[in-house]
């Protein structure tokens, strides 16, 4: 919401000046401003220069402030306490999956106040977690040679000379752990018996060189068990007997190919009446926008293809922002953006070719070549933001933020264009702040 703030002054300030990149204003020129029919109805041809007003500003600073104020709070309190994952014993910065998952973990009282542990097979990490929330060690470690979340279901009666390289899986899931001896009469921790899984001491197997692995930077030397979890001995004695083998302890395992709220129902987002009551009233403050602009019948009255386009975007919005989320969770923000983009870019290259582009592009002064920089680097900023909130946030709080869009695009259009803000719009104002803030102050709408 800072960044949407902040570029929006800059291109307000811009678009109030004579010129922008050397162009004179025109309705033509503004026209990205807001997709709505009714401005053109607006002659096209050069328009004064408007000079901002303060009070302007000071709605859209108002209008944002609940989503500051969220950015600024933190994690809300569990029954009695405010959630925890502190990482300062650990030796590296507690990665944002790892985190975001432990403060579910404790938000939902999932592990019942019993000390938990958890594993990333991709990176071949493990995190030691007190029963409130506090982050106590975090050790590399071995795991199952081959990538996959679901060990066949016959593995713990086979003999090892039997398993397949590609059945060597450690499988995701949430295990209490049980205290164990193996064969050999060296104590270890089941993690589901039945299935011959357990968390042990790193073994040196003759051939594998597993001590020598355990230390190496490169997660692939580190996948090499037949799926059980080998952990460095001093940790073991340190971290892990006592909690999970002396004592009864939860380990989670996060998934590799499959979403984490497929393998873990607590992750998923959980609704409350506060959240509710924000959504319906920020529906309701587009809703009196947008309907009796379609319904009007005299001036600059919003055609229905245009409304429906709106309506469709913002559906397809709020499926992306389910769809993403289980891919930020395993993969870094950037990378994800840039290949989304990059995707984006070609689909839209190939529809545009009907037009010509390829010939018209080389013919852009530069100036306009200016223009298209600047639309295209804000365009990917905003994008790269709004995945780093889907990230760190639920989907339902980061898609209703699009109900911001057409009140800026009416505040635009009355500072900009000289459009009228009528007691619709104004009402729209209240209706939707008042959605954000409770949506974004009554509570978490995940259970972390």
């Amino acid at each position: 919401s800072i960044f949407i703030t902040v570029i929006a002054v800059v291109a307000m300030w811009f678009f109030t000046e004579r010129s922008f990149f050397g162009y004179k204003m025109s309705v033509g020129g503004a026209a990205p401003l807001a997709a709505r029919s009714h401005l053109n109805a607006m002659p096209a041809t050069p328009q004064p220069a408007r000079r901002p007003h303060w009070y302007a500003s000071a709605v859209l600073v108002l209008l944002l402030a609940p989503a500051m104020a969220a950015l600024a709070a933190g994690p809300v309190d569990a029954p009695g306490q405010r959630l925890q994952a502190l990482v300062d014993t650990a030796r590296d910065p507690l990665p944002d999956t790892i985190a975001n998952f432990a403060t579910s973990v404790a938000a939902s009282g999932d592990a019942r106040r019993k000390p938990y542990a958890v594993i990333d097979k991709s990176a071949a990490r493990l995190w030691v977690f007190a029963p409130d929330g506090r982050l106590q060690a975090e050790s590399r470690i071995i795991v199952g040679q081959a990538a996959g979340d679901t060990a066949p279901s016959d593995i713990g009666t086979r003999p090892l000379s039997r398993v397949r390289p590609h059945e060597k899986i450690t499988p995701a899931g949430r295990f209490e752990t049980e205290p164990g001896e193996n064969t050999h009469g060296e104590d270890i921790v089941w993690l589901d018996y039945d299935s011959a899984l357990s968390m042990h001491r790193v073994r040196n197997v003759p051939g594998e060189h597993r001590l020598v692995r355990i230390r190496s930077d490169d997660v692939r030397q580190r996948r090499i068990s037949f799926g059980c979890v080998n952990v460095p001995a001093g940790f073991y004695e340190q971290y892990i007997r006592p909690q999970f083998s002396d004592r009864a302890g939860v380990v989670y395992i996060l998934p590799e190919n499959a979403a984490v709220t497929s393998v873990f129902p607590f992750m998923r987002e959980r609704w409350n009446t506060a959240l509710a009551a924000g959504v319906a009233l920020s529906v309701a403050g587009v809703m009196l926008d947008v309907v009796p602009r379609l319904a009007a019948g005299g001036e600059a009255p919003m055609a229905w293809p245009g409304a429906l386009a709106v309506l469709g975007s913002a559906l397809t919005g709020a499926v992306c922002s389910v769809a993403y989320r289980p891919y930020l969770q395993r993969y870094p923000t950037l990378p994800v953006s840039v290949l989304a983009m990059g995707a984006s870019v070609l689909f839209l290259a190939v529809l545009a070719l009907g037009e010509d582009w390829p010939h018209r592009v080389l013919q852009l002064p530069g100036r306009t070549w200016a223009v298209v920089a600047f639309i295209g680097a804000s365009s990917g900023v905003g994008y790269l933001a709004w995945l780093y909130a889907l990230k760190h946030e639920s989907p339902t709080r980061v898609t209703v933020f699009l109900a911001l869009n057409p009140v800026t695009a009416a505040l635009l259009g009355w500072w900009l264009l000289g459009e009228h803000l009528d007691g619709w719009v104004l009402g729209a104002m209240v209706c939707i702040a008042a959605g954000l803030w409770l949506a974004t102050r009554g509570g978490r709408a995940r259970s972390g």
